[in-house]
């Protein structure tokens, strides 16, 4: 689907050194490696702009090149404004 912006919604968050780790729900999709958060939206309706690209997908054990909407899985990100992160925030590429 054309102009349709992939969203995750985050459930978890895990910053690393250089890595974060995120784990939560595909709500629109696909989603694949290689993609960018541009934005996040945190639970009080706070929008922030973040560069953030999914290095990995892991999905039910498995890692994936992709996930369509409505799998859980956890993401490794790596970017900028990750610290912005928390539960309930939804990224958007």
């Amino acid at each position: 689907m054309a102009g349709v912006a992939g969203q995750f919604g985050v459930h978890e968050v895990a910053i690393g050194a250089d890595v974060t780790r995120v784990t939560g729900r595909c709500y629109t999709g696909p989603l694949r490696t290689g993609d960018v958060f541009r934005g996040a939206q945190a639970s009080s309706g706070e929008h922030a702009a973040v560069a953030l690209t999914i290095v990995a997908i892991e999905c039910y054990g498995h890692l994936m090149d992709e996930i369509q909407e409505g799998l859980t899985a956890r993401l490794t990100l790596r970017g900028t404004s990750a610290e912005d992160l928390a539960a309930e925030t939804v990224l958007s590429t």
